[in-house]
């Protein structure tokens, strides 16, 4: 008889899987990361492939992600966080305030998505860092780049 301990691990795995197909883009290109810590999934969008600059509109390309992604998460169970990211360049009027308000808007945009394809909200919240937690250099490009991002934090349990 398989332990309790096997069974959630490989329901985790499992889970992991749905997500990573659902997201598998038809030209193969990887549009999303995907990793886990703990009992958390992290799957993560890049603000530049979902946003123009600026903006908290999605682009056709990161709804159509989400709506594959939302009939996985439809039916998974457990809480969610959606945090978005923004690089530190001033915002279109010169102020630290308008990345915070424009990840926090961006991470909404996400969530009514989601909602509006079968997640209940009751799963959901929203956050947005603004740049308070960069993963690249925000001296480089390429950082920035991995800065404006969206994340979504699936709990497990």
């Amino acid at each position: 008889m398989e332990s309790l301990s096997a069974q959630v691990t490989k329901q985790q795995a499992s889970l992991e899987d749905r997500i990573a197909h659902a997201l598998a883009s038809e030209n193969g290109a990887n549009q999303f990361g995907l990793s886990t810590e703990g009992d958390r999934i992290y799957i993560v969008f890049s603000s530049d492939l979902g946003f123009a600059a600026g903006r908290a509109d999605l682009t056709p390309t990161l709804a159509h992600q989400l709506e594959r992604l939302a009939t996985v998460l439809a039916d998974s169970g457990g809480k969610m966080t959606i945090v978005g990211h923004t690089d530190d360049s001033p915002g279109a009027r010169g102020r630290t305030e308008t990345n915070l308000a424009l990840s926090a808007t961006r991470a909404m945009a996400v969530g009514r998505n989601l909602q509006a394809h079968g997640v209940a909200e009751s799963r959901m919240s929203t956050m947005g860092r603004g740049a308070k937690e960069p993963v690249g250099d925000n001296r480089t490009a390429a950082g920035r780049a991995l800065n404006r991002r969206v994340e979504i934090v699936l709990d497990r349990t």
